[in-house]
């Protein structure tokens, strides 16, 4: 899996240790909930460790009752791989979490359960780890090698059937595994052909409940590890006039001229090139009239039209959009304003729908959540 250092650039070197051994770090996350920030404190005290070539063994105990999804146990065990194979850490962790919660049923699914509140077998950790292809009943994980021969639509077609044959053994009904098929694979196309990094699909499929009806819960992941920023080279149209853009990128530069007034603190460059990536046919690609930006579009149309409920996000760099049903509506001309206007050009996106975090997380996640109806495969 390329990139992974790229988690731990930037991240400041701080010593969370919480006894006095000096054989022995024990880290303790005690937290609500186990998140990106529960993952930040713990890069921090390896960065400082690091710095200080400090190489007695780590505990580190997670006390946090919630996970929060399943995103971050993957950065998490990327995290881990990362430090065992580069700096050959002696590391133990635990997770001491409600486990009548959906977040552990995750977990169980995981790799890391293997591992739990035990030394780790070097060897045999990063053995699981480096699996380009994983399969059981209820999870599916496939690393999606950054190569040319993967970028074509016959590689994407087969990871399609591949995922609707997964989510189809799990009795989920047909409209929903085409559709979550087909988005699947448009983002990891977007993944693949935006950036120079392998992509780890990530799916676990769970029991869940809505209004007492026995229901699917599908958690899909899509991690990719990059200092590159999500519409990044859209800044390119917008700064230096380069000719061989889509026309429909000039919503763009309209937008960026009434909204690069407001740019504040909550609010920045890199938030608003995110938000314009989701516009339907605005594309970083030259000569390509008429396309770019449709797998993000149908994703957020594969959302409203088939969840029963949601939570789904996706993250990069700074900025989280979370992607919630009433600040979905797509307008006639594609455009999508994340905000109650639904204005893409003139308004602000809102604030608790794009955030700006204090903390950079260096690659793009998408992390999308659902219950569906159960019921067996039509």
């Amino acid at each position: 899996m390329k990139n992974i250092e790229c988690l731990f650039e930037g991240i400041p070197p701080i010593n969370h240790k919480k006894n006095k051994d000096i054989n022995k770090d024990k880290l303790i996350i005690n937290k609500k909930m186990f998140s990106s920030e529960s993952v930040f404190k713990i890069i921090e005290h390896f960065n400082w460790k690091i710095m200080h070539n400090n190489n007695v063994r780590v505990k580190i105990e997670v006390q946090c009752p919630i996970i929060g999804d399943d995103a971050t146990l993957i950065v998490f065990e990327s995290m881990l791989y990362y430090l065992i194979k580069n700096y050959n850490f002696d590391i133990q962790y635990t997770f001491k979490v409600n486990k009548n919660l959906v977040g552990y049923e995750l977990y169980k699914l995981s790799n890391l359960i293997k591992f739990d509140n035990k030394k780790i077998d070097k060897l045999d950790f990063m053995q699981n780890y480096e699996k380009n292809f994983d399969i059981s009943m209820h999870h599916y994980k496939k690393v999606c090698i950054n190569s040319k021969e993967n970028k074509k639509s016959e590689y994407l077609s087969l990871l399609y059937d591949d995922i609707c044959n997964f989510l189809k053994n799990n009795y989920i009904n047909q409209k929903y595994y085409e559709a979550l098929g087909e988005t699947i694979a448009e983002i990891m196309g977007n993944c693949l052909e935006h950036s120079d990094t392998d992509t780890i699909l990530d799916i676990k499929i769970t029991r869940s409940y809505k209004d007492n009806n026995e229901c699917k819960f599908v958690n899909v992941t899509v991690i990719s590890f990059t200092k590159e920023k999500f519409g990044e080279k859209l800044k390119q149209f917008i700064f230096n006039e380069e000719k061989g853009f889509n026309s429909s990128n000039e919503i763009v530069k309209d937008a960026y001229n009434i909204q690069s007034k407001k740019f504040n603190n909550n609010y920045s460059i890199d938030n608003f090139l995110m938000v314009s990536a989701f516009q339907k046919n605005v594309t970083t690609r030259k000569n390509s009239e008429g396309s770019g930006g449709k797998g993000l579009t149908r994703f957020i149309e594969t959302l409203i039209d088939l969840s029963i409920d949601d939570f789904c996000y996706v993250m990069n760099g700074n900025t989280i959009i979370f992607l919630k049903k009433p600040f979905l509506k797509l307008n006639e001309d594609g455009t999508i304003g994340f905000n109650t206007e639904n204005n893409y050009i003139e308004n602000l996106p809102n604030s608790q729908i794009v955030v700006n975090s204090n903390k950079c997380f260096n690659g793009t996640i998408h992390n999308l959540s659902f219950i569906l109806e159960g019921g067996q495969n039509e």
